[in-house]
């Protein structure tokens, strides 16, 4: 029985496709070597993106969805107000390392270029 005719609920549609390989990505992080005492420079971002698993090998579909995990991290580091802070286009950094973790977690390290 329905006292407010007038008033529906509806569940709005979920935002995140449960077939998307990508989870969640992570805020940058801004590291610097041991020694390297500037506090407006960083040497090495770091970037993690929660993977969902997948029976089978996980790194070769790692490797499949490489271009969507490069694009997300690089569109979290474009939205990252700490970023834009020290003024280094993107086109500036290179892909340093790329780690998958045991627990389904894929580490980017970005560095400058050194050209």
């Amino acid at each position: 029985m329905v006292q407010h005719p007038e008033i529906v609920l509806v569940k709005k549609p979920s935002r995140k496709n449960n077939t998307d390989f990508i989870i969640s990505v992570h805020n940058p992080i801004f590291q610097r070597y041991t020694g390297n005492e500037e506090n407006n420079t960083f040497d090495i971002i770091r970037i993690e993106i929660f993977v969902r698993a997948y029976p089978g090998d996980m790194l070769q579909r790692c490797k499949v969805h490489r271009k969507e995990i490069l694009d997300s991290a690089i569109n979290k580091l474009r939205g990252s107000k700490s970023y834009r802070k020290f003024g280094v286009p993107i086109n500036f950094l290179k892909l340093y390392d790329m780690v998958l973790t045991k627990d389904n977690c894929v580490i980017l390290s970005f560095c400058l270029k050194t050209e």
